[in-house]
């Protein structure tokens, strides 16, 4: 319920066009495989993940460490990965209750460039990935980078906007999520936080720990959906967001949201919205404009 509050969706998008850096609310607790920032990614982070196939084991062990920290201090923290690139994390805390963390970043530290990659480079051909070096190289060196004192300016501000939201949500509750299966909040979490990445019944029937038939056979007797017509409408669902708080260009969304290619995006979308996501970014954007008119904005 946390992540659809418009309050806090305007508040990261506020934060990532401020700073540039990505920010993005998880659940409290570790997860068990790298969480990604969508079409906030930066190239770099894209393609080692990508090239990794089961995810970044640097970006995976920096987040475990990262968030261990939070929950111990349930203070703001920042760690460093291998490749120099600064994850932060900030507590979302709810009447002494720590509820989520919001991760940001990714960037690079001055001083981290051509020399630090070469360092890196020995690991990266370990793991397999002598043919992607000169991609990676290229999106190393253009990652975005930030001095201490404006990544430590950032997570100030990224803490003092989680602090202002906990404090509305105390004196104004959110509503609590429906009363539900297990299955399908298990399921549906985990949907939301891998959206971007290739999701199988086979791997959802793993995560609720049955057998592939029977979870396939439960899903649908619950929620009346297959699980694929379940995961379409939640990218979509992610998608809107994206489209409405982000400059990202269409086809970076429909990649970041798990579709296969623009034009499935595309149109699966207006299968379940009525109109091609650039069509309702346009409507968002124009309602969007006469709203601050009429505000005297």
């Amino acid at each position: 319920m946390l992540a659809q509050s418009p309050l806090l969706r305007r508040s990261l998008a506020e934060f990532h066009r401020i700073t540039g850096l990505a920010a993005k609310l998880i659940p409290a607790g570790l997860p068990e495989r790298p969480i990604g920032f969508g079409v906030q990614e930066i190239e770099f982070c894209r393609r080692l993940t990508a090239a990794c196939r089961g995810g970044c084991p640097m970006s995976h062990r920096t987040q475990l460490e990262l968030l261990r920290r939070v929950e111990r201090k349930l203070r703001p923290h920042q760690v460093r990965c291998h490749a120099g690139i600064v994850q932060l994390a900030v507590p979302v805390v709810v009447s002494g209750k720590h509820v989520a963390t919001v991760l940001g970043g990714k960037v690079r530290l001055p001083g981290y460039g051509a020399a630090q990659f070469e360092e890196l480079a020995p690991r990266l051909r370990r793991w397999g990935l002598e043919q992607e070096l000169g991609p990676l190289r290229a999106a190393y060196m253009a990652a975005p980078w930030l001095t201490r004192e404006k990544l430590r300016d950032a997570r100030q501000l990224l803490d003092l906007l989680m602090q202002l939201f906990a404090k509305a949500v105390a004196s104004e509750p959110l509503p609590g999520p429906p009363a539900g299966p297990p299955l399908v909040a298990k399921a549906g979490e985990f949907v939301r936080q891998h959206v971007g990445e290739h999701l199988t019944t086979r791997q959802m029937a793993v995560v609720v720990h049955l057998s592939e038939a029977y979870f396939c056979r439960q899903f649908h007797r619950l929620t009346g959906l297959t699980f694929h017509a379940y995961l379409a409408q939640v990218r979509v669902d992610v998608a809107k967001g994206a489209l409405q708080h982000s400059e990202a260009r269409v086809n970076e969304i429909a990649l970041a949201t798990g579709f296969r290619s623009a034009s499935d995006f595309s149109r699966i979308f207006k299968a379940g919205v009525g109109m091609t996501p650039s069509a309702f970014r346009g409507q968002f954007r124009r309602q969007d404009q006469e709203n601050g008119r009429s505000n005297g904005v």
